[in-house]
């Protein structure tokens, strides 16, 4: 399925049944945008909010992140991970609320 505001790759994404909401997360395409990538060392990750029919609900970009890799779920609260790289060690950590995300 193809997601049109998708900047990037998605890796991970998990399904928030309560709101009914999709939480992708993900990073620039380093494959299509090497040297972009090899000039910057910006992942550009991000998380995207969808309805249940992929519709974009809200688009965040993730500062001080790298190769985001996982999200999960729990309670309406987002957590999220990374892998190791050359850019930044490997991490889990707490990112916000479904709740929070959706406020303008």
């Amino acid at each position: 399925h193809t997601i049109a505001a998708t900047p990037g790759v998605i890796p991970a994404a998990a399904y928030a049944k309560e709101q009914k909401i999709f939480v992708l997360t993900g990073y620039r395409n380093v494959v299509k945008e090497t040297m972009a990538f090899m000039l910057s060392r910006d992942y550009q990750p991000f998380i995207l909010l969808t309805d249940e029919k992929f519709r974009p609900l809200k688009l965040q970009y993730l500062k001080d992140a790298a190769q985001v890799e996982a999200v999960c779920i729990n309670n309406n609260q987002i957590w999220l991970s990374q892998e190791s790289s050359r850019v930044d060690n490997a991490r889990f950590w707490y990112f916000g609320t479904i709740d929070q995300m959706l406020r303008p």
